[in-house]
């Protein structure tokens, strides 16, 4: 089970671009964090202090699943661990799995309300660890950035084909993220 805030992000098929001029709006009084994400998607929760947004009709969940096999879920929010540090919660979320893709991915920002730099962990969970296996793939974009921890992470099934696509939504919704003083305006 993840560890950290959720933030929300489903595509499904073909409907995945990263956030562009035209794009939805998301902004946390409480987390002190603004987002952009593309258009057409909606909250899964309209009242949530963290980004939870999917871009398919409710009907398509699927009973005990949120995501559809075609879909995915992108999250994003503070560190559930206010003194832990980037590593001691990257270990929590992978629970002792190894992951396919560990790097650091520079934004090319130089902005001080942003992160400057990701660290990329992509790795599989099994989300039904009984008799019959069951796993989701998993993208998370870690930042620690002036005393800031911060995550925005993608789930879908391994089937997904769009799942390229899904990363580079994922990682422009995480570029998009402004900090700001909780109930205030941008740093």
């Amino acid at each position: 089970m993840k560890r950290f805030l959720p933030i929300a992000l489903i595509a499904v098929g073909s409907i995945v671009a990263a956030p562009q001029s035209g794009s939805e709006h998301f902004r946390s009084e409480r987390y002190g964090y603004s987002a952009a994400y593309p258009p057409g998607w909606h909250q899964l929760s309209p009242k949530r202090d963290s980004l939870d947004i999917i871009n398919f009709p409710d009907s398509q969940r699927r009973a005990g699943i949120v995501i559809p096999p075609s879909g995915a879920e992108l999250m994003a929010g503070p560190s559930p661990y206010p003194a832990a540090s980037l590593e001691q919660w990257i270990q929590s979320d992978l629970q002792g799995q190894k992951p396919e893709v560990d790097r650091i991915v520079a934004t090319g920002t130089r902005n001080p309300e942003a992160c400057s730099v990701f660290r990329e962990v992509k790795y599989l969970d099994n989300i039904n660890p009984s008799a019959h296996p069951y796993y989701m793939n998993w993208t998370v974009f870690y930042c620690a950035d002036e005393g800031r921890h911060f995550a925005v992470s993608l789930d879908y099934f391994p089937e997904n084909s769009a799942a390229k696509d899904l990363d580079e939504v994922a990682l422009g919704v995480a570029k998009s993220i402004r900090f700001f003083s909780p109930g205030g305006n941008l740093k």
